[in-house]
């Protein structure tokens, strides 16, 4: 059974070179391999097409997260970015957003897209949302945008193991509450609990930071996706009648 240290201990690699299955030496550093940067484009493509939001003001199309940085590990994704101005697509930044998390939830569930072996996951992402991520890459520009940089790959294992003990700890309560309505309250309220404190380490302290791997623990142990199905389930209950 996969546990925190089983998972940690497989590790989350410094490497000195960036993926050579994306990435191949250029002119003053990495760059993405043609083939690679074609197929990209063209799920960005497809992506924008499922979107359905007529001229849809794209800004760019980013490559980021560990596969543009040198801590790639086989459990990698690549992380693909519509870089979209929401403010012109209707005055209320919340409601776009809400919009795109649902489009790009259900296109991730419909298409099992991978590219050199990776998962390829969609998101759009607002001009005026921070990234926090070490490498961006633009795939229309060819270029980096910000280009990472090695580091000390040296973890606070004791933390960071702390950190998803108490985290789980928290999940399995809320999945053991049977009272559906509140069910749904202590899920959702959860769910941002845990993107509110990912979001602050990696503004704090980078891909490497402890809530930042406290995620990818968590998400890789499935219980992500767990409180996912779970509030599926609870609210098929909570809405329907015997």
């Amino acid at each position: 059974m996969e546990t925190p240290l089983n998972v940690l201990s497989r590790g989350f690699p410094q490497h000195k070179e960036l993926n050579p299955k994306i990435w191949e030496p250029g002119d003053g550093g990495y760059v993405l391999r043609k083939n690679v940067r074609r197929q990209l484009l063209t799920i960005a493509y497809d992506f924008l097409q499922y979107l359905n939001v007529p001229h849809l003001p794209v800004v760019d199309v980013l490559m980021i997260g560990s596969l543009a940085n040198y801590n790639w590990n086989p459990y990698s994704d690549v992380d693909l970015h519509l870089l979209v101005d929401f403010s012109k697509v209707h005055a209320d930044r919340e409601v776009v957003s809400e919009l795109f998390d649902a489009k790009k939830n259900l296109y991730n569930a419909l298409y099992d897209l991978t590219c050199e072996g990776y998962p390829v996951e969609l998101y759009v992402q607002d001009v005026a949302e921070p990234n926090a991520a070490e490498g961006v890459y633009s795939l229309l520009n060819d270029a980096w945008i910000k280009e990472p940089r090695e580091r000390d790959g040296t973890l606070n294992r004791k933390r960071i193991l702390q950190k998803t003990k108490n985290v789980i700890a928290r999940i399995e309560g809320v999945l053991g509450e049977k009272n559906p309505r509140r069910a749904l309250a202590m899920i959702d309220k959860m769910k941002e609990k845990i993107r509110q404190y990912r979001k602050a380490g990696l503004e704090k302290g980078g891909e490497l930071a402890v809530e930042n791997i406290v995620f990818k623990i968590l998400r890789r142990l499935g219980y992500i996706e767990r409180l996912s199905k779970y509030k599926t389930a609870v609210k098929n209950r909570l809405m329907s009648t015997e």
